[in-house]
């Protein structure tokens, strides 16, 4: 079995906390943990890392984790970092490491949604090609002249403006030699990833296995 640890980044301020079913581009944080509950493949950990102090628990929230197939470790800052919640991501990353929570990295914001057999597609071919790094694709939606549009997303070439944060899944062996989230800026995810995929082999999955709204 391939342990997962999905690294989830949250803000309680900029993520909806409930979509708009008319809206096919409406997110919400519901429905990016319950695409994580709803995995064909359950060998997995989540690690939730709210940027800065909450105003309500997420119980007071109506979230119920349990409904939603998931058991979290849940991290809140003691204040608000902003940059783009890679301070969260680094942190939680750091925890799992720490805290032995899995062997291979998953990001996710916590509105982000993994179709159900994601996790089962990357474990086969982590297994398939005995390798450590994975780039999959994805739809990304971004606003365009006032309207939301769905963009295929492959992750390649594996740099910034061509792959997303969800988009690469990699051994915590690699992490600790980078440094875990080691870069602050805007575009981080294509920053650290392509230094990733220049110092290490990858295997690309030519297919999209989630959204990020």
């Amino acid at each position: 079995m391939t342990r997962f640890c999905v690294i989830s980044r949250d803000y309680e301020h900029h993520v909806p906390r409930e979509h708009n079913p008319d809206v096919v581009s409406s997110t919400s944080i519901r429905r990016g943990l319950a695409s994580l509950g709803n995995q064909t493949f359950q060998d997995f950990n989540v690690v939730i890392c709210h940027d800065g102090p909450k105003e309500k628990t997420y119980e007071q929230e109506g979230i119920d984790f349990k409904e939603l197939g998931i058991e979290p470790h849940i991290i809140n800052t003691e204040e608000r970092f902003g940059v783009w919640g890679h301070h969260s991501a680094d942190l939680a990353m750091r925890y799992a490491y720490e805290n032995d929570l899995g062997d291979y990295y998953i990001h996710h914001n916590i509105d982000n949604e993994f179709f159900p057999e994601a996790f089962q597609i990357i474990s086969n071919a982590i297994k398939t090609y005995n390798i450590d790094v994975i780039i999959f694709g994805i739809y990304h939606w971004r606003m365009y002249k006032g309207n939301a549009m769905e963009i295929n997303f492959t992750g390649i070439p594996p740099e910034r403006g061509h792959i997303d944060s969800m988009q690469l899944v990699a051994h915590k062996s690699i992490w600790e030699q980078v440094g875990f989230w080691n870069s602050k800026e805007e575009e981080s995810d294509g920053i650290i990833y392509e230094d990733i995929c220049k110092r290490f082999s990858y295997h690309h999955i030519p297919i999209v296995l989630g959204h990020n709204f």
